[in-house]
């Protein structure tokens, strides 16, 4: 029976775990500032915005030292017991001098209500956002739907978009479609 070195198997899990997580270093790099404390999980979706997978208390002022003025948590408080709750990060923002929107929805749960209140978020931003919940596939899809309903991408635009920073929307693609002409249809003249 062949047995394994410690060291040459910590050294083979470091390669393996560094080629999946090549992609999100590349993001660290791309932070707001060129931060070196950017948080590693934060993927820009664009210059102005990111998302995450469920931040901590200590991820806030990671966060706010590598230049983002508003974060934004999709997630309902009690959705695990591991996660903050929402006062416990509002107030992890409030020392970190940055803002902080609680818009939380269950997967799948993607209302209108849910689009005009990360309008109203996104509205007077003073700088780069980072949205979260779980795994960052809600933030994502609430980013994607605000953005493409309110003109600022196509749905295709925002498709890739949410593609390059890892997240996969083509499954709301005929919503976003259809918000694309709701949008479309509000610039019409009368």
């Amino acid at each position: 029976m062949k047995r394994f070195r410690p060291a040459l198997l910590l050294v083979s899990l470091a390669l393996i775990g560094g080629m999946a997580q090549a992609d999100t270093v590349k993001k660290k790099l791309d932070a707001p500032k060129g931060h070196a404390t950017a948080i590693a999980t934060i993927k820009p979706v664009t210059k102005a915005y990111a998302l995450s997978p469920q931040m901590q208390i200590s991820d806030v002022q990671k966060a706010a030292n590598a230049g983002y003025t508003l974060i934004i948590n999709n997630r309902p408080d009690g959705e695990s017991p591991d996660q903050p709750t929402s006062a416990q990060m509002a107030a992890a923002a409030q020392k970190a001098g940055i803002d902080y929107v609680h818009i939380p929805f269950r997967p799948g749960h993607i209302t209108p209500a849910i689009i005009t209140a990360m309008e109203e978020a996104l509205k007077d931003q003073k700088g780069p956002v980072v949205a979260y919940c779980r795994s960052g596939n809600r933030a994502a899809a609430a980013w994607a739907m605000t953005r493409v309903k309110n003109g600022v991408l196509s749905p295709e635009e925002a498709i890739t978009a949410g593609h390059r920073a890892g997240y996969n929307l083509e499954h709301h693609r005929k919503t976003l479609q259809s918000l694309a002409k709701l949008e479309d249809a509000s610039q019409a003249p009368e």
